[in-house]
């Protein structure tokens, strides 16, 4: 990880019969220029409920927050909006579903570093 930056953690509350398939960071462009290093990210998650009756998903899941002056997280989008957002990156989802049903969540971001700081941890 970047210096100063917490770990991404995602977690979900299922009731009996949901599933969740978390979707692996996909890298979309990373820059490298003289005064900065910039990566962006997107990902997935989908929840479905695979029971007999209607329930509500809780999902939760962290973007990265920096510690560091050289670091910055921007264009932070979340689709659809969390219910809840912390200063500590933490994001939560109540998402209602019928039976047999299923819903996304989409989650991107950009990290860009000064020139000289190093960002480590970051899965390609």
């Amino acid at each position: 990880l970047a210096r100063g930056m917490k770990p991404l953690q995602r977690r979900a509350e299922m009731p009996r019969g949901g599933r969740l398939r978390p979707r692996s960071p996909r890298r979309i462009r990373e820059d490298r220029e003289r005064t900065r290093q910039r990566r962006e990210a997107e990902y997935r998650i989908k929840v479905g409920n695979f029971g007999q009756r209607k329930t509500t998903v809780t999902v939760l899941d962290q973007i990265p927050v920096s510690r560091d002056d050289g670091i910055v997280i921007k264009d932070v989008s979340c689709k659809p909006e969390p219910a809840q957002r912390t200063d500590l990156g933490e994001l939560t989802w109540r998402v209602p579903l019928d039976p047999g049903k299923s819903a996304e969540i989409s989650v991107g971001f950009r990290v860009d570093a000064a020139r000289g700081v190093e960002i480590q941890g970051w899965r390609e």
